[in-house]
């Protein structure tokens, strides 16, 4: 298979499999899909070595992609750090953090551009702004130019928050509501949003400060109920009324 193999290398007094050796860190490989790599150009190409023992061909030889040294999701306030470091990167397109909530579904949240081929230690970072409450999970996955991939070991991250409830009033209400947390209140960027019962998002509202006596305009709502949801790195809030 095209970029599958490689020349491997063993002492010329051994006689055991074991021996066998790419020499990764001394040696290199053409980037993937030329000679050197492929089927159809008849031969097996590695620069760098420095004897003359058995050479020999091996499939599912040639460096790893990455070495990666470490890899940590930490939160910092109501962001999470995602911070990686590599020693070495081999045919490196890419890099895909991904984010889940159970371990088992994921999703990619962010693309990061690798260094296809380095062999300087280097670090990378991703801050996940909107993290999921509780716990959840990270990883990275790592994409070569040929388009083969290597996913690494997730790490979770616990994510606390306090749930209060949102005082509303008037409710029912006609034109404006006043609305305050329920809880302690923290002078923070509070996040304001209305929805209606079908999850439509009817106002989205940034408020720098206490939550409270907020006063809200929803004359212009139709009648019905709807559900009010506030967000700070402390606390997440819900609240209902009826628009009359």
């Amino acid at each position: 298979m095209d970029n599958g193999f490689t020349v491997v290398k063993r002492p010329t007094a051994s006689a055991t499999y074991a021996d066998w050796s790419t020499y990764e860190s001394t040696t290199t490989i053409p980037e993937g899909g030329q000679p050197g790599r492929t089927i159809a150009s008849g031969y097996a190409q590695r620069l760098g070595f420095t004897g003359f023992s058995d050479h020999g061909a091996g499939n599912g030889g040639g460096p790893l992609p990455i070495d990666l040294v470490s890899f940590t999701a930490d939160l910092d306030n109501s962001d999470v750090h995602v911070d990686w470091t590599v020693a070495s990167q081999t045919n490196n397109d890419y890099f895909n953090v991904q984010r889940s909530i159970d371990g088992y579904d994921w999703e990619d949240i962010a693309t990061i551009e690798g260094a296809g081929n380095s062999n300087q230690i280097m670090g990378y970072t991703h801050i996940d702004t909107d993290p999921y409450m509780g716990v959840s999970y990270y990883r990275l996955k790592q994409t070569d130019y040929d388009g083969n991939f290597e996913i690494f070991d997730p790490v979770a991250v616990l994510y606390e928050v306090n749930i209060v409830g949102i005082l509303i009033s008037p409710n029912p209400a006609k034109n404006v509501i006043t609305i305050s947390t329920n809880g302690a209140i923290h002078n923070d960027l509070n996040i304001i949003r209305i929805y209606d019962v079908k999850g439509n998002l009817m106002l989205d509202n940034n408020l720098i400060g206490n939550l409270e006596n907020y006063v809200i305009n929803v004359g212009e709502f139709a009648p019905g109920v709807y559900i009010v949801k506030s967000k700070n790195r402390k606390q997440l809030g819900t609240g209902k009324f009826i628009k009359e």
